[in-house]
């Protein structure tokens, strides 16, 4: 259940052109918790309460990342790997039938951590995020602990339903940057589930 899962999730979140790291970030985990998930020879999985959040994160039902009942309890997989062009790895994934014959299941390559994902949602300007970021610092919001989750949520309430949040990212990160940024986040806590969680400095 967790490989049909993972990569259930993995063409969700390409379909909508959210990056990898643009979903750990969302997560509140890691940099590259969702890469690590995705690669086939590590044992990073999302646990129940990453799934729940995934819920939440893209406004879908359980159903969109889980398949309600499975063909086989256990996939045989045959799993290959190269470098690209820029050195990346790529993984070539094959699943054996039930005649015994391995088919070819997907191949991808490692992305990139900055990586810009085609997408139909609208990615708003670094500017126009930053000033309502600043808007939400100069009215108190970031008093309180928020995750990213939370940050997000409000950015869509005020862009609308289409909001894509990779400048949103980017702008938390220029605002928790003590040597290219401007300080004004600190993103050391932790919520109950060991999400980040961002308070103004």
């Amino acid at each position: 259940m967790d490989f049909d899962k993972i990569y259930r999730i993995r063409d969700y979140r390409i379909r909508w052109g959210y990056s990898a790291y643009e979903c750990s970030f969302l997560l509140g985990k890691q940099d590259f918790f969702f890469r690590d998930a995705e690669n086939p020879l590590k044992t990073k999985r999302f646990n129940p309460n990453d799934t729940n959040y995934l819920q939440l994160i893209f406004q879908e039902p359980l159903s969109t990342f889980m398949a309600p009942k499975l063909e086989v309890d256990m996939y045989h997989l045959r799993i290959s790997t190269y470098p690209d062009e820029k050195r990346k790895p790529v993984y070539d994934i094959d699943i054996k039938n039930q005649e015994g014959q391995y088919q070819h299941f997907k191949t991808f390559a490692d992305e990139e951590k900055h990586v810009e994902l085609p997408t139909p949602l609208t990615v708003y300007s670094f500017d126009k995020v930053r000033t309502y970021i600043d808007h939400l610092l100069d009215n108190s919001y970031f008093n309180t602990p928020r995750t990213a989750l939370d940050i997000f949520h409000t950015c869509h309430d005020h862009f609308g339903p289409d909001f894509h949040p990779r400048n949103m990212v980017r702008v938390l990160n220029f605002y928790m940057n003590r040597k290219s940024g401007v300080p004004k986040l600190n993103k050391e806590e932790r919520d109950e589930f060991g999400r980040r969680e961002y308070r103004i400095l």
